[in-house]
């Protein structure tokens, strides 16, 4: 557990000092996939995609992103709502990833029968 910015920002810091990101846990990886950045056990390259990511998620960009965020995320939880029916975990996360691409980071505005297209072409 951390407590404050300054040892959030120690841990990220000393990510790649001794600490491999690629075993952090088996469990992870069947929650978010074997693709995930969180495994990249690469440094360099890690730090870049972290700072790719991260430029883009300011303050700002996350307060005016909420109203789509939250409608996402609404939405998953309505798909995995259904009583009696198993979770695929993997799937959800991909579909709110995916979501979140084509209408907050590209500014799609996607029927529902244009989705399946846009999961598939990426």
């Amino acid at each position: 557990v951390l407590s404050g910015m300054n040892a959030l920002k120690q841990v990220f810091n000393d990510e790649f000092n001794g600490v491999k990101t690629g075993v952090i846990s088996k469990g992870f990886t069947k929650l978010f996939g074997g693709d995930s950045l969180l495994f990249v056990d690469d440094a360099g390259r890690h730090k870049y995609l972290r700072r790719l990511v991260g430029s883009a998620i300011t303050p700002e960009a996350v307060q005016a992103a909420m109203p789509m965020l939250i409608k996402s995320a609404t939405e998953q939880l309505d798909r995995i709502n259904v009583v009696g029916e198993p979770v695929e975990m993997e799937k959800i996360l991909t579909s709110y990833t995916l979501d979140v691409a084509w209408r907050v980071i590209l500014g799609l505005d996607l029927h529902q029968d244009e989705c399946q297209t846009f999961y598939d072409a990426v």
